[in-house]
């Protein structure tokens, strides 16, 4: 459900990093003829969204290490374990809409298919392997 909840916010979010990059205080932006300058400014909004995903996600995982470090009682710790881990989900659900977004951006739409076909097939080698 969290996963969801993010997926929903992520527009929301999206606009309002971009905007921040571009230091715009409304939601409706003016284009240029062409559309290149919002364009730019929106697809490093993406990235920066991304990469803040990445980062809080980070700390979030290393939540049940620092709790087991200290010296919590149980009720407590799993309490901030599985806040932490909802967080998580909220930002993984960020995260897909903008991983969908930087794929289009990234990838040439001619070899979009074979490049993710050959990505999958490394990742079931790699978990075949592992398990």
């Amino acid at each position: 459900a969290a996963g969801v909840l993010g997926g929903l916010f992520e527009p929301t979010f999206r606009r309002t990093v971009s905007n921040l990059i571009s230091g715009k205080s409304g939601s409706g932006g003016h284009r240029t003829h062409d559309g290149s300058e919002d364009e730019e400014k929106h697809h490093r909004g993406v990235e920066l969204l991304a990469s803040l995903c990445f980062i809080a996600a980070g700390i979030l995982l290393s939540t049940p290490v620092i709790v087991s470090a200290s010296s919590m009682s149980g009720a407590t710790s799993f309490s901030l374990c599985l806040i932490a881990f909802l967080m998580y989900e909220f930002l993984v659900g960020l995260y897909m809409p903008c991983e969908g977004m930087l794929r289009t951006i990234y990838m040439p739409n001619d070899s979009i298919c074979s490049l993710m076909t050959m990505l999958r097939v490394i990742v079931n080698i790699s978990v075949s392997l592992g398990v």
